[in-house]
């Protein structure tokens, strides 16, 4: 879906810049694959003795390998979203759509003029990019909660085990520790992208 989209992209778009009305088309075509992904999901979570890999085919198999700077400045677009919402392959999908670099909020101060996106998990975690004031427009990106928090919950088995990101299910065990001791607050964070 991504290479399709960006040679399709690029055969429309000049030096890479996108009009407000492109970046509209571009946005939308991100939440439709995305309410498919959710809608056409497995269950977030494996059975403790079964721990498979995951991964969308289409893109492991899909290399954007080049970014470039854009030829003007750029003020980017805030990426908002509570975490476990698709925001990391929506990250890759402008990237790939743009040919333009996108970062997060821990790598870049937003001020720079060079990034397509800044992808942010503010106001669900606290930290807030120093150049937001420089940044007119913002993407929110909602995934229901029934997907997005176990996602999440999935994302912290991985980091409390020393795991690469997106690369296996927590067990059932975990979901339930984990949505027991922090269902209230994290339902609540997520209540704060509206």
């Amino acid at each position: 879906l991504c290479c399709l989209l960006f040679a399709v992209t690029n055969l429309t778009m000049t030096d890479f810049r996108l009009k407000r009305r492109e970046a509209s088309v571009l946005t939308l075509v991100c939440i439709a694959y995305l309410a498919s992904d959710t809608l056409l999901s497995f269950s977030p979570f494996q059975e403790d003795s079964n721990n498979e890999q995951r991964g969308l085919l289409a893109y492991e198999d899909c290399n954007v390998d080049f970014t470039r700077e854009p030829t003007e400045p750029i003020v980017p677009v805030f990426a908002a979203s509570y975490p476990g919402s698709g925001s990391q392959m929506t990250h890759y999908l402008f990237e790939g759509l743009t040919g333009i670099p996108a970062a997060d909020d821990w790598t870049v101060k937003g001020d720079d003029y060079n990034r397509i996106a800044i992808k942010t998990h503010y106001p669900a975690r606290e930290h807030q990019v120093e150049g937001a004031g420089l940044m007119d427009r913002v993407i929110l990106q909602l995934r229901n909660p029934l997907y997005s928090l176990p996602s999440h919950a999935n994302y912290m088995y991985e980091h409390n085990n020393g795991l690469p990101d997106h690369t296996v299910r927590a067990p059932l065990s975990f979901w339930y520790d984990w949505r027991n001791n922090n269902f209230k607050n994290e339902i609540g964070l997520w209540g704060k992208h509206f």
